[in-house]
Formats: structure tokens, C-alpha cells, sequence
């Protein structure tokens, strides 16, 4: 049992390795360290688990842009530039249109989000934030 409970520690470094862009072999070497002794079946239960704690977001790095109106090629080069300094990594965000954002953006990046839009404006304005 106390195998199973280290999955969420080693998911959590897993995660901030990933989101901080290191190198896939150094989450390898993370991944072999955790699962040396194991036995095949223990172990692929074990990465299973693990992968879908990290879930699928995490890994793949999911920055991602959504935005109302249009987004020009220079504007989404600054946001990348600007939250690659903020997270301390490469951001490559993959833009997708919102038509529910009030002339704005919305930037995720892994389990994070950022939103600079009318709505969200008018949401602190009146103290709303968890609307």
C-alpha cells in the first residue's frame, strides 16, 4: 500500500519536471528510479497509475492560448515570449478560437491559467472572481 501512496509525491515531481521543460531523460531516470525492484506487472500498474495522475495535460505540456476576435502571428510570438520569462521555460502555445471570451485572451499552461478579458475584468471588478 505504501507504493501505491508515493504515486501522487512522484506524480507532482513528474509534473513540475515536465512543466519546467527538463530534459526526457531526466523524467526517465525520475520514472526508473521509482519502479526499480518492481516486478513487470507491479510496475506497469504503477506507471498506469502514474501516468494518469500526471494526466495528460501535464504531460503533453498543454500551453494553450484561446482568444476572441483574431490573433496575429506577432501577437502570439509576444505572448509566448512573455510567459516563456513568467514560467521560466519554452511556452509554445496552440491557439484556439473562444467565442465566449469578451475581447480578451485565456493562456493555460498545464494546471495554471491566466485570463485578460472584459469578463474577467468585470468579475474583479465587482468582486465576483469565483463566477
Amino acid at each position: 500500500m505504501e507504493r501505491w501512496g508515493r504515486i501522487g509525491k512522484v506524480a507532482r515531481r513528474l509534473t513540475k519536471e515536465m512543466l519546467f521543460g527538463s530534459q526526457p531523460e531526466k523524467i526517465l531516470e525520475v520514472i526508473l528510479a521509482e519502479t526499480e525492484g518492481l516486478s513487470g506487472l507491479t510496475r506497469l500498474r504503477f506507471l498506469r497509475k502514474l501516468s494518469s495522475t500526471v494526466g495528460r495535460r501535464e504531460i503533453s505540456g498543454g500551453a494553450r492560448v484561446e482568444y476572441a476576435g483574431a490573433l496575429l502571428p506577432e501577437d502570439r510570438r509576444r505572448l509566448e515570449s512573455s510567459f516563456s520569462i513568467r514560467v521560466g521555460r519554452d511556452v509554445h502555445l496552440k491557439p484556439r478560437k473562444n467565442q465566449s471570451l469578451i475581447a480578451g485572451i485565456r493562456v493555460s499552461i498545464g494546471d495554471r491559467r491566466w485570463e485578460y478579458s472584459i469578463g474577467a475584468s468585470f468579475r474583479r471588478f465587482i468582486g465576483a472572481e469565483d463566477c
